[in-house]
């Protein structure tokens, strides 16, 4: 096994290092539940577009809790605009479903960032118990990919259904 060897002393390392993985910054030993935590954050930093170490997390307030905060609800406020960009005007579509952001193709995506989002918050999970192992994250990847690669035709037969965005659902999301 490897051991991190991690030493206290600069408070920006202190900071980072526990918002990183509490597991390896207590010193303990590299694990795969502490991978799948990590990649968990990893997927939460490139959706909103912000670092465990910003400034904004202050007063107990770190990357999970504003991933998870009104989600899924409010899952086109908390991704990183630079990513909507691309996808001209979703962010104020709406179709029958009557949620904002979903637009045609807006509810796709919508579907898919949701699905993201709640894979990272799993994966980014405190016990490593609640942790899905890496073979339930490759899964649920491809089905977001897969989602996201729908044609025209078979986009429209996805409807958008608020109870897919149940956000106390542990289990993964099936596409």
């Amino acid at each position: 096994t490897i051991k991190i060897v991690y030493r206290s002393g600069n408070l920006m390392n202190d900071v980072y290092m526990i918002s990183w993985n509490v597991e390896y910054a207590m010193g303990g030993e590299v694990t795969t539940e502490g991978d799948v935590y990590s990649f968990g954050i990893l997927l939460l930093e490139m959706f909103t577009g912000r670092r465990p170490t910003d400034d904004m997390f202050v007063d107990g307030l770190t990357l999970t809790k504003l991933a998870s905060t009104g989600f899924p609800a409010r899952v086109m406020e908390i991704v990183d605009p630079s990513m909507l960009e691309e996808h001209d005007g979703l962010a104020k579509a709406t179709d029958s479903c009557g949620q904002a952001s979903c637009g045609r193709s807006g509810c796709r995506l919508r579907r898919c960032l949701v699905a993201v989002f709640r894979l990272g918050l799993r994966c980014a999970a405190e016990s490593p118990r609640e942790r899905p192992n890496m073979r339930e994250v490759v899964k649920e990847l491809e089905g977001i990919r897969s989602l996201m690669l729908l044609g025209p035709s078979e986009a429209e037969a996805t409807r958008c259904r608020p109870s897919m965005w149940n956000p106390s659902s542990a289990a993964p999301l099936h596409l």
